[in-house]
């Protein structure tokens, strides 16, 4: 053994290091991270809890000023169904308004922060009860109840800002933007919460929800088919079946004399 060679480490104590030294960097970045959700997080529930109405719609109310509402029967008499539901209920003070989603080839709603409500052509030549229609407005509805939209907006554009202030870009936000976080998935306790609203919504304004569930058990059968059109609406909601089945004991309930 060469003089002072028991003093250098080991090639296997120093591999012991460098792991621990990339463990320590990434529970670091990983900490980073959290720390970085978790102010997203409250950032966006403090603004949402401090955004009034009035405001709301003032912000977002320009993102609908280009959208379509045209003047054929279908959209009208889902204009109509609209009006009966706000009527009907004490919702937020927005200026709700139904627009449709012509570049969108698929059966599906969105609900856009300020009260904008979207729905495509498909869905309104899909549902043949006006209760049945009614349903689906009354879902989006819910999430404008909720601030579930203004959420998931808020999360974005502070995401948005953050990676902007690292990446050095500003990009834009607009209309686009919008439909396209109203069309992601909410997470299930969102999408019950509104599910819940909705039906019971109906009940209230019609008196009863016989037919109510026609958008979902149409869903469940396309789904049993495969029908690919469908595929997209169904990866971004929970599962056709356990959600049809809690709707049901929903409604058994609504039905019952009080």
């Amino acid at each position: 053994m060469r003089p002072g060679a028991r003093h250098r480490p080991s090639d296997r104590a120093q591999r012991t290091r460098d792991v621990l030294g990339w463990l320590q960097v990434l529970g670091l970045v990983v900490l980073t991270l959290g720390f970085v959700y978790l102010g997203v997080y409250v950032g966006t529930e403090f603004l949402v809890r401090h955004i009034d109405e009035e405001t709301e719609a003032r912000w977002f109310g320009s993102m609908l000023s280009g959208a379509n509402a045209p003047h054929d029967a279908a959209f009208q008499r889902a204009q109509r169904i609209l009006q009966r539901l706000i009527a009907g209920a004490e919702l937020r003070p927005l200026p709700y308004r139904l627009f449709v989603l012509e570049d969108i080839d698929q059966p599906n709603a969105v609900a856009v922060p300020g009260g904008g409500v979207g729905i495509t052509p498909t869905l309104l030549q899909l549902l043949d009860s006006e209760i049945g229609l009614a349903t689906v407005l009354a879902h989006e509805l819910g999430h404008q109840q909720y601030r579930h939209g203004l959420r998931r907006f808020g999360r974005a554009l502070l995401w948005h800002v953050l990676l902007n202030l690292v990446g050095g870009k500003t990009d834009s936000l607009g209309m686009h933007f919008a439909l396209q976080l109203a069309a992601a998935s909410y997470s299930r306790s969102q999408e019950q919460e509104a599910d819940v609203f909705a039906l019971t919504l109906v009940h209230q304004v019609y008196g009863d929800t016989q037919g109510a569930l026609e958008f979902f058990e149409r869903m469940q059968r396309e789904y049993e088919q495969q029908n690919p059109q469908w595929m997209q609406f169904l990866s971004t909601h929970p599962a056709t079946a356990e959600r049809l089945a809690y709707l049901k004991r929903l409604q058994q309930q609504l039905r019952q004399p009080h």
